[in-house]
């Protein structure tokens, strides 16, 4: 249910309930039929308890939404610490990764591509950020591989990363 159509479910409860307990009041003073009394006591009764209802699932609703906006903004800060811890190694590895290229002798677009397979990019993805073929991308790949003695995309990977872990 929306927000407003609660709001407005609400509203009509509390109306239904104000209303039916002043039938009620000028009922009992002109001494209407106590069964004719009892039905509008219970129609009143329900709309309060209604009301009471979508209030309380309202207030439910806000305090999940508090503790969801209070965790949300924890891991903003786990994320914005680790960061900061992690700043210099994330910047040490990068230098050792180009470092590594230079040694290869990797041209510089074969250094881009290389980085774009170990954010775990494919191929396709690869050629449309370069704006290249599939094919050329395969032929650079295979150049890659070639110059760094290694096999796969993922032995790249494991290279740069087995100590890490």
């Amino acid at each position: 249910m929306k927000k407003k159509e609660r709001y407005f479910i609400s509203f009509l409860f509390f109306l239904i309930s104000i209303v039916t307990t002043i039938d009620i009041i000028d009922d009992l003073k002109d001494g209407v039929d106590m069964g004719h009394v009892f039905i509008e006591i219970t129609i009143a009764a329900a709309a309060a308890l209604g009301f009471l209802y979508l209030v309380y699932a309202h207030m439910v609703s806000l305090n999940s939404l508090k503790k969801a906006n209070a965790q949300l903004f924890e891991a903003q800060g786990d994320l914005e610490k680790w960061k900061n811890r992690s700043k210099s190694l994330i910047e040490g590895l990068s230098e050792s990764i180009d470092q590594q290229f230079e040694d290869w002798d990797f041209s510089d677009s074969e250094q881009e591509i290389a980085r774009l397979m170990i954010k775990g990019l494919s191929n396709k993805e690869i050629s449309e950020i370069r704006g290249t073929s599939e094919k050329t991308i395969k032929v650079q790949i295979t150049s890659i591989l070639k110059k760094s003695n290694l096999k796969s995309r993922n032995e790249l990977l494991a290279f740069f990363l087995e100590d890490l872990f």
